[in-house]
């Protein structure tokens, strides 16, 4: 017989609950969709396919939902766990378990920016961001550079890792 894991139960295929200090949803993603990406990482996580699990946890951070694996909690409010204090021998602003470091925090417009150029399609910004994201997750870092490359070239769009 195989092995056999709580974390498949229940109605939405998976185990995790809303946090409960989440505000209000600001991911564009909708509730069923974020109920079947987190039922797909968990499948991914369970058959040992990490690198899956990796690009649905970057693409669901990317679209401003977080999870928190140790909990079994998601939040779609764009806010992240491990917003607190640094915890003894841990890092400032992550929790343990959470599994949401700053890489995983989801890219947006600076205050102040300029407006993008005129003819630039938002959605189009938005998904080679999240291919870069998914590049630097696999340590793909010249994938990354050259979708940077191509946002700061083609579309004037800087991405600051940094901030």
């Amino acid at each position: 017989g195989g092995r056999t894991f709580r974390a498949t139960s229940g109605p939405h295929g998976h185990d995790y609950a809303v946090a409960p200090d989440s505000g209000p949803a600001t991911s564009p993603l909708s509730e069923p969709a974020i109920h079947e990406r987190i039922a797909a990482r968990l499948r991914a996580k369970l058959s040992r396919q990490f690198g899956a699990s990796d690009r649905i946890q970057a693409e669901l951070a990317a679209a401003g939902v977080f999870l928190h694996d140790d909990r079994r909690q998601w939040r779609a409010d764009g806010a992240g766990f491990g917003a607190g204090p640094p915890r003894a021998g841990g890092s400032p602003g992550r929790e343990r378990g959470s599994g949401n470091s700053r890489r995983h925090a989801p890219y947006a417009m600076v205050a102040g920016s300029a407006a993008l150029a005129a003819g630039t399609d938002p959605a189009e910004v938005t998904e080679l961001v999240a291919q870069r994201v998914r590049a630097r997750l696999r340590r793909d870092y010249d994938t990354a550079d050259a979708v940077q490359r191509r946002l700061a070239v083609d579309h004037d769009v800087f991405v600051d890792d940094e901030r």
